[in-house]
């Protein structure tokens, strides 16, 4: 699972912004950015909302909780499955 770190980069880089530029951007100095991206230091809960912010993704997203689980997907498909059935009998009584 991708950590804060690895997201930040990951979302700097898919932007195509060095360390200094993201850093100017969001206010911050180019050292933070570095630790953040290296997992040396958290940032404090308004830095994470204005990178958030700034690139448009949740909290959870960017905290890397968001992604979802194998169960997840099974849950999912059984429900589509179901939706399914139901959708096919009543197509057949028409």
């Amino acid at each position: 699972m991708p950590t804060f770190g690895d997201n930040l980069r990951s979302l700097r880089e898919k932007a195509g912004l060095s360390r200094p530029e993201l850093s100017h951007k969001l206010g911050f100095g180019v050292h933070v950015i570095m630790t953040y991206e290296m997992e040396k230091v958290q940032p404090t809960l308004p830095r994470l909302c204005k990178i958030a912010d700034y690139f448009g993704v949740t909290l959870d997203s960017l905290a890397g909780r968001d992604e979802m689980k194998p169960t997840d997907i099974r849950k999912v498909m059984n429900a589509l499955i179901k939706i399914y059935q139901c959708v096919k009998r009543i197509e057949e009584k028409k």
